[in-house]
This record gives C-alpha cells, sequence and structure tokens, in this order.
C-alpha cells in the first residue's frame, strides 16, 4: 500500500511539473532577449579636414535614424591614419547591407576597405 502511495505521488508532482514547463510564457515585449541586438551600420561623413569617407558603426536599429545626428561632432579613426579626426557632418547612416541613396557615398563606399 506504502509503495502505491509514494508512485501515485510521483506520477502526480511529474504531471504537475511537466504541465508548468509546457505552458506558454508570456513575455513583455519592452524585455525579450533579442531587443537588444545590435547591426552594423554606415555613415558618409564630411571629415573636418575637408575629406569625406564612409565610416562604420554599431548601433541597435531603432537608433539607426537618429545616427548621423548623433555622431557629427565626435572624433573616429580615420582609414588613411592611425591618428584620430572629428567629424564635420554626417550626410546618410544606413545599415551595412542597403545602399547609400547618394552617387558620391556608392563610390566612396565601393573603395572603402572593410
Amino acid at each position: 500500500m506504502r509503495n502505491f502511495t509514494v508512485i501515485s505521488l510521483s506520477i502526480l508532482l511529474f504531471t504537475f511539473i511537466s504541465i508548468q514547463a509546457a505552458k506558454a510564457v508570456s513575455v513583455d515585449k519592452g524585455k525579450v532577449a533579442g531587443s537588444d541586438k545590435m547591426i552594423n551600420a554606415k555613415c558618409h561623413v564630411a571629415l573636418i579636414d575637408g575629406s569625406e569617407a564612409v565610416l562604420f558603426w554599431r548601433t541597435k536599429p531603432e537608433h539607426l535614424s537618429k545616427l548621423s545626428k548623433r555622431i557629427a561632432g565626435q572624433s573616429a579613426a580615420g582609414q588613411k591614419s592611425i591618428e584620430r579626426i572629428r567629424i564635420y557632418r554626417a550626410f546618410e547612416c544606413v545599415a551595412e547591407g542597403s545602399k547609400f541613396s547618394s552617387l558620391k557615398a556608392q563610390t566612396l563606399d565601393k573603395t572603402t576597405k572593410r
């Protein structure tokens, strides 16, 4: 009789745990694990020395549209030298796999080393 009780309780406990594990978990959209993903972006910028370049940044997808305003005035490493140079103006920022809208930026992008 005691074995029957232990087995019955074990089956009930196993069933309860299985049901809890199989339940769908509701997740708040603001706290989804993938919401903090970063993407690679490229920006067509004018540097303080008068040259133009394509520089690369990592940002969240929702910040991509504001990236060109945010990087103006910051300093970044140029591709031709080790020294950091200040960004005078950012013309356009797009995701790394996308094309720039201006022809000049597309030409600079093709010649930029990755």
